[in-house]
């Protein structure tokens, strides 16, 4: 299902955030929680009602079992790192998911580090999940 625009406002905004490491094979960027809080209430009410993630509010940087890391002496040299990032403001809806895009050059860099592509594969940049409808 292709994703659709749910609000419409235009603008990036920065931020930053704490790479971490809590499991083996993913890394996420921890953000702040009211960026999702904020953007969750601004969902329209005619839209689905959007329930909170099950994990705190993060922007994937590697997703366990779905890619691999090649450069493994590598993994977790960054832990703790503040990771600027940029996020746009219009949530997006796939059917399941609320989302805001989101882009870090270093987050790239990073995954290149580890043998990786800057980016997932079939991706042209990173998300943050604000909520979903399941």
């Amino acid at each position: 299902m292709n994703w659709y625009t749910i609000t419409k406002h235009a603008g990036r905004f920065q931020s930053v955030g704490t790479l971490r490491y809590p499991e083996e094979g993913k890394a996420i960027l921890e953000i702040d929680q009211d960026i999702c809080s904020y953007y969750r209430s601004m969902v329209p009410k005619h839209e689905p009602n959007p329930k909170s993630s099950m994990f705190p509010c993060h922007i994937t940087a590697i997703r366990i079992g779905k890619e691999i890391v090649v450069d493994q002496e590598a993994w977790a040299k960054h832990d703790g790192e503040q990771v600027p990032f940029e996020y746009e403001n219009e949530v997006g809806f796939d059917g399941t998911y609320y989302f805001l895009r989101a882009y870090s050059p270093r987050l790239e860099e990073i995954r290149q580090e580890l043998g990786m592509s800057p980016i997932r594969e079939g991706k042209s940049e990173f998300h943050i999940t604000i909520g979903n409808v399941k």
